[in-house]
């Protein structure tokens, strides 16, 4: 679905791609707060710190990545969770070359974990070194936005533009 504004941006597949990716990702993480569930995870494990991991972000993760894997088998992927086919970005190793998918299956799992409806799934596309397209879509508001290199067109929220307005001076104009 392209907005009838905007052009055909040279990454039109990947924005696509990653829409679609996006929005398969928002009907798992809502699967997930249904069924009379009294937490949207499942299961729950701390991967760090208090950085926590779910049974929905993996697999969300998991089919963002073959998603991506069966329309760009050559492209590099990293995931937040469980899948990097790239370096592992270490001090001082070179950011690789190439065409780079960047994929956060649960932006606000602890959010998420606590039933907050302020998540997002986050999928990213670097080419040659720079960001190309973006998306990110909350599920729970249905709010997707994204924006691509050359689309014309800026940042969308469903379709629409999304604009600053030129005239607030403070959040209370807003």
């Amino acid at each position: 679905m392209t907005d009838s504004n905007s052009k055909q941006t040279p990454y039109q597949a990947q924005l696509e791609l990653a829409k679609s990716a996006a929005l398969k990702a928002g009907e798992i993480i809502r699967s997930y707060n249904s069924v009379g569930r009294t937490n949207n995870s499942a299961v729950v494990s701390v991967k760090s710190g208090v950085d926590l991991v779910t049974e929905a972000d993996t697999r969300v993760e998991k089919v963002v990545t073959e998603m991506i894997k069966n329309a760009f088998p050559d492209d590099m992927i990293v995931g937040e969770e469980d899948y990097a086919s790239c370096p592992s970005g270490a001090q001082g190793e070179h950011f690789p070359k190439g065409s780079i998918w960047c994929v956060d299956p649960i932006d606000g799992t602890t959010n998420f974990v606590h039933n907050y409806p302020f998540v997002a799934v986050s999928i990213g596309f670097i080419h040659d070194s720079i960001p190309r397209v973006g998306v990110v879509y909350n599920p729970f508001t249905d709010s997707l936005y994204e924006a691509a290199e050359g689309s014309g067109v800026g940042t969308l929220l469903n379709g629409n533009p999304v604009r600053v307005d030129s005239e607030a001076s403070s959040l209370q104009d807003c």
